[in-house]
């Protein structure tokens, strides 16, 4: 069974979406380019929502010397009684804020940069994860609360990461030099069972959730439709292209059960999908 709703607000890039404390939050960068986040109850109306100061884009320079703005992706997660939000700042430095569900975003300080959206997820211990791409094109995971940095040598990525909780696992899922996703398993600070699925290629950041008894990873195609596929036992099940296109990267988690996807439609407008196997 699936259920598609159009929210009533537009997004400038990609949205992102997480389960947390028993509501949907979905965070998305408005068209002034500041992040916003709010709850997504289950109707197209928007709860609780809030829009910070803070603006996520780079500034890229052109031939004719002119900047051109780009705007970028926020992330969201729940950890440890918190809502956090991360986005990437114009000076390339990442920003990460935390609330509690009802309460003022504060600022928390972060020591790193990026030209790229950051990814969050909560950890198995109750920690936060943060994940980002350097200016080496390497994938960072700092766990916010301890402090823990890893750089992952073995992980480059131009377009930006995604990262997940799966069981005892952080799994972080990335687009490689040759467009296709990769995935890499961690645990405590090591990097275990790496996969690349040869099928999903893509030009923009995957997404990732554990679901059911596996993982879920999505991405958008050169066609700009949104595909799925499952991952069960270390092996990809077969693709599946949903009715949804966008010409950025979608984001998932799982919520009440069901598998929520997201992404920004041709019009700008956020689009959820929930299903249910």
């Amino acid at each position: 069974m699936t259920v598609s709703i159009r929210l009533g607000e537009r997004s400038s890039e990609a949205s992102a979406v997480t389960s947390w404390d028993g509501r949907l939050y979905v965070a998305w960068t408005g068209r002034d380019l500041r992040v916003n986040v709010g709850s997504a109850p289950g109707g197209g109306a928007m709860e609780g929502k809030r829009r910070l100061s803070a603006r996520s884009y780079r500034e890229r320079s052109s031939s004719d010397s002119m900047n051109n703005t780009i705007p970028l992706p926020p992330s969201v997660a729940g950890a440890g009684g918190r809502l956090l939000l991360a986005w990437t700042n114009p000076n390339w430095s990442v920003g990460l804020a935390t609330a509690d569900p009802y309460g003022e975003f504060s600022g928390m300080p972060v020591k790193a940069r990026s030209w790229l959206p950051p990814a969050l997820t909560a950890t198995p211990d109750g920690d936060a994860g943060l994940v980002w791409i350097g200016t080496d094109r390497r994938v960072n995971l700092l766990r916010v609360w301890s402090g823990q940095r890893t750089t992952f040598e073995e992980a480059k990525s131009g377009t930006g990461a995604a990262v997940c909780n799966y069981q005892d696992e952080l799994v972080v899922a990335w687009t490689g030099g040759d467009r296709r996703v990769n995935l890499l398993s961690v645990r405590e600070g090591r990097s275990l069972h790496p996969m690349r699925l040869d099928e999903a290629k893509t030009d923009a950041p995957p997404a990732v959730c554990g679901y059911g008894d596996g993982l879920m990873v999505a991405w958008t195609g050169s066609d700009r439709r949104v595909n799925l596929v499952p991952i069960a036992g270390g092996r990809p099940g077969r693709p599946m292209r949903l009715d949804a296109k966008s010409s950025y990267g979608p984001a998932l988690c799982e919520h009440d059960g069901e598998l929520v996807v997201a992404w920004t439609g041709s019009d700008q407008r956020v689009n959820l999908l929930r299903w249910q196997a």
